[in-house]
């Protein structure tokens, strides 16, 4: 019985560290396509200082190439 209860609840905190640590993915792609956005460097969603699609890049573990983010 408290081995169930073991597994139910350790399922319900991998959910809730699952969530929040989406959310705070979203939070920081947020972020960085917001200082993206208003760039200069900024194309019709190319960065035209090193050629990347910027809602893929602000989406990666990459970083600007203007050290901006």
């Amino acid at each position: 019985m408290f081995l169930r209860l073991y597994y139910i609840f350790q399922g319900f905190f991998h959910l809730f560290l699952s969530k929040f640590k989406e959310l705070r993915y979203h939070k920081l792609y947020d972020e960085r396509l917001n200082i993206c956005n208003s760039c200069e460097h900024n194309k019709d969603n190319i960065c035209s200082m090193c050629g990347c699609i910027i809602t893929a890049k602000t989406k990666s573990n990459s970083h600007c190439s203007l050290h901006k983010w």
